[in-house]
């Protein structure tokens, strides 16, 4: 039997079971026990994040955070400098790939 890491726990490759990282789950358990006998699970290699999600997130962000203050500064009861903050943590937040 061999385990795959995951970004909350680990897969059973067996049968494809995801395990949370949970001390009282009895497969967690079996799994430490299978690590403490000298076993090593297979690496966890995330799926490649491309252009066009980051973009579309970057998109949501915008609407929902930094626009919103931009309107503000337009109609005069904002400060422009809120709005290039907001835009330059969502850009921070949200890196191309």
């Amino acid at each position: 039997m061999d385990y795959i890491l995951s970004e909350s726990g680990v897969i059973r490759t067996s049968d494809n079971a995801s395990i949370p990282n949970d001390e009282r789950n009895r497969d967690w358990r079996a799994y430490q026990e299978w690590v403490d006998a000298g076993n090593t699970a297979i690496p966890y290699v995330p799926e490649p994040v491309t252009i066009e999600q980051v973009e579309a997130e970057r998109q949501q962000a915008f609407v929902t955070e930094s626009d919103p203050l931009f309107f503000r500064w337009q109609a005069g009861s904002g400060v422009e400098q809120a709005w290039l903050d907001a835009r330059e943590a969502i850009q921070a937040r949200l890196p191309y790939p």
